[in-house]
């Protein structure tokens, strides 16, 4: 049997599966949970909330990658690439990058404002663990030419949180370190010592 080989667009799909995934589950909390108060406070747990769903989830490929890369180089059989967490999170970032165009467009009165409003809501969706963020940027109500160059600028860097993980787990999986086992076996020490 041939070996799965961990090339970055394989592994970025797999993130783009996993992202979905993390989004289904925010989806849940957000819209069971996410809008019984409307205080900022609540609206920051909520959104903290969503990223401690979202960051485990999306982190599990590239750990996995590099935790393989970091045995096949061991063994000779391949090198370790520093960048690959970053090329995997910003190939798997592509299709949630592109949304924040179409407001580009509605912004410079290239497409109708009326694109703006169902464009607004499939952003919404498509960033559903960044929600409570997005709101804050960019009320629901506003029309996306009203929007400030800030806001744009601001909404359009928020899929970078998934690079930034994609990173972070790749030069992890490098080290073999695994936050969940440390997190396990901790609470195992702590019951023996007690």
């Amino acid at each position: 049997m041939k070996k799965q080989k961990y090339t970055v667009p394989r592994v970025a799909l797999s993130t783009i599966g996993s992202v979905l995934i993390a989004m289904i589950f925010c989806g849940i909390v957000t819209f069971s949970i996410g809008m019984i108060f409307k205080s900022t406070l609540w609206k920051i747990v909520m959104q903290l909330l969503n990223l401690l769903i979202f960051v485990p989830i999306v982190y599990s490929p590239s750990w996995y990658c590099g935790d393989r890369d970091s045995n096949s180089a061991a063994f000779g059989h391949g090198q370790i690439d520093p960048l690959k967490g970053l090329k995997i999170g910003l190939f798997a970032m592509i299709p949630f990058a592109l949304m924040p165009v179409v407001l580009v467009l509605i912004k410079l009165a290239i497409l109708p404002g009326d694109v703006g409003v169902l464009a607004g809501s499939i952003f919404r969706i498509l960033n559903i663990h960044m929600l409570f963020t997005i709101n804050a940027l960019l009320e629901p109500g506003i029309a996306p030419e009203q929007m400030s160059w800030l806001s744009i600028v601001a909404i359009w860097l928020l899929p970078l949180v998934i690079p930034a993980v994609t990173s972070f787990a790749y030069h992890l999986g490098i080290k073999h370190i695994s936050i969940s086992d440390k997190i396990i076996f901790v609470k195992k020490d702590q019951k023996k010592k007690h």
